[in-house]
């Protein structure tokens, strides 16, 4: 029987997992979180898969607090009524504490009660510890690095729209703080083939597994033209994989340019 997978939330990475599926004549199907009135037509389906994409940050025109409390209510009603072997479910590695060593599956996470995480960090932590509860062994997290691509809508928020903008308009950024952390990144259609591979190929292997290119560099460095930093002194997240190797996968690595 082929594979079936349903991806929750149509955002960049959801439609990036669901184009490289296709490509791999995976039968998979998506869901915009925006449209979930059609959700109701697949209550009692069964997928082999469902990748949870949802991300508050993503929904217009709704303020995060209430869109956080619209995905959580919309999470709760696809597990009590949708019939699946596996969860995945899209989380951030910037879910991990800061460190001057390489950061894997195993390196510790931020308190999900710190007052110093973002609001995006804390909803990431506190809904792995919420499906961990619910899911139990049937639960897979990705924890993907920071994620940049080619295009951006002029209304997009974060360091890499307005890193490629400026590039694009040939204007310099002013620096900000903690510009010379290193940061780890790779472009959303390879971080989505990386996901897939992993969905069809090592689904029963891991509980959690990074997303990473082994690619760092800092904000600093990056709005200077320099793709990586060999600086291992700084406090940072240099994200790697213990169980997925990169290299291995049928395309090329391209880093930022």
């Amino acid at each position: 029987m082929p594979l079936t997978v349903l991806i929750l939330g149509e955002g960049s990475l959801g439609r990036s997992i669901h184009d490289s599926l296709n490509f791999f004549s995976v039968d998979a199907r998506i869901l915009s979180i925006r449209k979930t009135k059609f959700l109701h037509s697949i209550f009692g389906c069964h997928f082999d898969v469902i990748v949870d994409c949802m991300d508050p940050g993503s929904i217009e025109g709704i303020s995060y607090h209430d869109s956080r409390q619209y995905i959580d209510q919309l999470r709760v009603s696809i597990l009590d009524n949708l019939c699946f072997h596996v969860y995945a479910y899209i989380s951030s590695a910037n879910i991990y504490a800061p460190s001057l060593a390489l950061i894997d599956e195993s390196s510790a996470v931020f308190d999900s009660r710190s007052s110093s995480i973002s609001e995006y960090i804390q909803n990431k932590l506190i809904t792995e510890i919420y499906l961990r509860g619910k899911l139990h062994d049937r639960l897979r997290i990705f924890r993907p690095v920071s994620l940049w691509k080619d295009r951006y809508s002029q209304g997009s928020q974060g360091f890499f729209p307005d890193l490629i903008r400026s590039r694009s308009n040939g204007l310099a950024l002013q620096p900000r703080p903690n510009d010379e952390d290193p940061i780890s990144y790779m472009h959303y259609n390879h971080a989505a083939q990386a996901i897939c591979h992993a969905l069809i190929n090592m689904i029963d292997c891991f509980e959690v597994l990074n997303i990473s290119a082994s690619c760092w560099s800092s904000r600093q460095c990056l709005k200077n033209g320099s793709m990586y930093l060999d600086d291992y002194s700084q406090w940072g997240r240099r994200i790697v994989s213990s169980t997925l190797h990169l290299g291995l996968l049928p395309f090329s690595l391209r880093p930022f340019r």
